[in-house]
């Protein structure tokens, strides 16, 4: 009786391994729309169209599987920064290799903004004064505040211009990071607001919170009074040619505290308590290079990786036991999961007879 406790949890730990990809619903990670360089993944705010930067920038409206390209750019001029705003002149903000473009309509036409900028990685729109636009670029932050016609460079404060990178608002504050640091800015300068390295996303949280993810200095978050480290299961590299670090490029958040992070080097991570704690959950998309993003999207997750974009359909809320997520959520949950079960699960009958706790029998997935 007593060795019947070990052996199951075992079993039950080799089977949540394998629910991630095994979800019950018929599928796992598979090709989606582009199959290349995609770094940038985003909905519009009217959450009609899905937009897919990078070897191009290919449009699709959400429910039909058919994407177009749109603009001027490819695999030689990649987009790198990626902006829909809700409000203002432009549909669509694209930074590029040569430059900033921009849109009033999705399929265009496209225009170059007369900026003397390249590399530009970030562009972020304030929402109060639309007009106002910044942009990252090897050269720093740019601004303009008359809609695009003039820009001013506003580098002042960072420690490293020409590694200017992620751009994002919380609330009335603009935030910026380079390769040295994360900055806000003050009204004439760059102050520095917390010393993690290598953060190339800056990306809303829940409760207007600010999330950091790092090439190598792993993910913070801010609410408003302090950054705190929030990376608990994340995969750290020990790199002989680089520092020791976790390499985090983007994170995600759906709906009931799911978030989901896309890593140069482990496939994707999920959190299911909105980020606190992660799971490697995804490791197999490792094999398509550095997984950019990792949009929700209902019943699906569209990642953006360096081969394409891939989709997976997340089980039904009627399909998906309790099994699924603490198989998402990683081993610890489980064994605490299946420590409660047992322990309202009698191993005697009403009648006298023993009898043994099993996990009703599913249909056998495909893959």
């Amino acid at each position: 009786m007593v060795l019947l406790v070990p052996i199951g949890a075992a079993a039950l730990l080799g089977r949540a391994a394998a629910l991630p990809t095994q979800t019950g619903a018929g599928a796992a990670w598979r090709p989606a729309g582009p199959q290349a360089f995609l770094d940038r993944l985003a909905l519009t705010p009217d959450r009609r169209h899905l937009v897919a930067g990078g070897a191009g920038l290919f449009v699709q409206r959400v429910g039909d599987p058919h994407w177009r390209r749109v603009g001027p750019f490819g695999a030689d001029d990649p987009v790198l920064g990626l902006e829909l705003p809700a409000r203002g002149p432009y549909a669509v903000l694209a930074g590029a290799v040569d430059g900033l473009w921009g849109a009033r309509q999705l399929d265009g036409p496209y225009e170059r903004l007369p900026v003397q900028a390249t590399d530009v990685h970030a562009v972020a729109v304030d929402f109060a004064q639309t007009d106002t636009v910044w942009a990252s670029s090897d050269q720093g932050m740019w601004r303009t505040t008359d809609g695009g016609h003039r820009w001013e460079l506003l580098s002042s404060g960072l420690a490293d211009p020409a590694s200017a990178w992620s751009l994002a608002w919380r609330g009335q504050s603009l935030f910026g990071s380079d390769g040295q640091a994360v900055y806000r800015w003050t009204g004439d300068r760059w102050a520095r607001s917390s010393s993690q390295y290598g953060v190339v996303m800056l990306d809303p949280g829940p409760r207007g919170q600010l999330v950091a993810s790092s090439m190598g200095d792993g993910v913070q978050v801010y609410d408003g009074g302090s950054w705190r480290r929030t990376q608990a299961g994340l995969t750290v590299h020990n790199h002989r040619s680089g520092p020791t670090g976790v390499h985090v490029v983007s994170v995600s958040f759906g709906a009931g505290g799911r978030a989901y992070a896309g890593t140069m080097e482990d496939g994707v991570d999920a959190s299911l308590d909105g980020g606190r704690t992660w799971n490697q959950s995804w490791p197999q998309l490792a094999g398509d290079g550095v997984t950019w993003r990792v949009l929700p999207m209902g019943s699906h997750l569209v990642a953006a990786t360096d081969h394409g974009l891939l989709d997976y359909r997340l089980p039904t809320a009627g399909g998906a036991g309790w099994w699924w997520w603490v198989g998402l959520a990683g081993g610890g949950g489980v064994v605490a999961v299946f420590a409660v079960w047992v322990s309202r699960s009698p191993i005697v009958a009403p009648d006298g007879r023993a009898r043994r706790a099993m996990l009703r029998r599913r249909p056998r997935p495909r893959r």
